[in-house]
């Protein structure tokens, strides 16, 4: 089964400290949850196109964390991570992401 995008996403700034970003898929909601949630998913949409997904680990518990780190071709990789911040269920999940830097070039 495929899903399509039937609109553009769109991004609000409810206020300072946050971004809501929403897309809109035509899909059944389990399909889309588990895109956005299971690893052997996720690496297949995560990132721009020339990275590849070199590790992720999802614990969708409340104050569980999700952790991935892409790599380019030149082998250099870039973490990102983020804190479930609520209970994630079926059609909705709230999270925070971290950005971070990354020093994992060969031996440094």
């Amino acid at each position: 089964m495929s899903a399509e995008t039937t609109s553009a996403t769109s991004m609000t700034l409810p206020s300072d400290r946050e971004i809501l970003i929403e897309r809109v898929f035509d899909a059944p909601r389990r399909l889309v949850f588990d895109a956005l949630t299971r690893p052997e998913h996720v690496a297949r949409w995560y990132g721009p196109r020339a990275l590849t997904l070199a590790s992720c680990e999802i614990d969708l518990r409340v104050g569980g964390a999700w952790r991935y780190i892409v790599r380019d071709p030149a082998g250099n990789e870039f973490g990102f991570s983020g804190e479930y911040r609520g209970h994630q269920q079926l059609g909705t999940a709230a999270a925070d992401f971290y950005a971070t830097p990354l020093n994992l070039e060969k031996g440094r």
